[in-house]
């Protein structure tokens, strides 16, 4: 008898031990993103909602470190079926 209360108590110590864990970890990770979320939920998409974009930002080209392709490689490719 001793030992079938003594693996229940286990039991349901194991359970809430990862109980407790689970909930340390949502709390973790949902905590410092919950402005995110928060904004998300509303609708305000989340760049825009804290840090608005630059009214340039539009404007500058993108900078990379590619080269434009010419002409003849910007063009429509054929493909298997086509040829």
């Amino acid at each position: 008898m001793t030992w079938n209360v003594a693996m229940h108590a286990l039991g349901w110590a194991s359970l809430i031990t990862i109980a407790g864990v689970s909930l340390a970890i949502i709390a973790d990770s949902l905590v410092p993103n919950w402005a995110r979320i928060w904004d998300t939920a509303c609708g305000r998409p989340w760049p825009i909602a804290r840090h608005p974009f630059s009214p340039t930002a539009s404007v500058l080209p993108l900078r990379t470190s590619v080269p434009p392709l010419r002409a003849v490689e910007a063009d429509a490719q054929l493909t298997d079926k086509a040829a």
